[in-house]
């Protein structure tokens, strides 16, 4: 996977962006956009920018739209339950994505086609 930055805009001074994760890897991915769904006030807030293709994404619109997560009730986030086509995956499954052992079709179709800056 390629590197991937969650970012926002610096409330006080709108010209800065702040970082809140940058990963290469699926399972980080997939949890810090639950993250944002369950814990933030303002998920709508964040992007994800693609570093190698210079492209930028709205994380709500990722996570909720394309692979259909949601926020947690408590039960789940005390049982770990993955929301969205993320529940389909095991963590063992993501890592074999990761080293391109593993295909799934609807997330390679998704970074080829869905950038929301064109």
């Amino acid at each position: 996977m390629q590197l991937m930055k969650f970012v926002t805009r610096d409330t006080k001074d709108k010209n800065k962006i702040l970082v809140w994760c940058t990963t290469n890897r699926l399972i980080t991915f997939r949890d810090f956009m639950q993250y944002v769904l369950d814990n933030l006030k303002n998920p709508k807030d964040f992007m994800i920018i693609d570093t190698e293709k210079d492209l930028v994404y709205d994380m709500y619109k990722v996570a909720t739209e394309m692979y259909g997560m949601k926020e947690r009730t408590f039960e789940e986030r005390m049982n770990d339950v993955h929301t969205g086509k993320w529940a389909k995956y095991s963590n063992d499954e993501l890592k074999s994505l990761e080293k391109g052992e593993y295909k799934d079709d609807y997330t390679e179709l998704f970074w080829e086609n869905y950038p929301t800056n064109r």
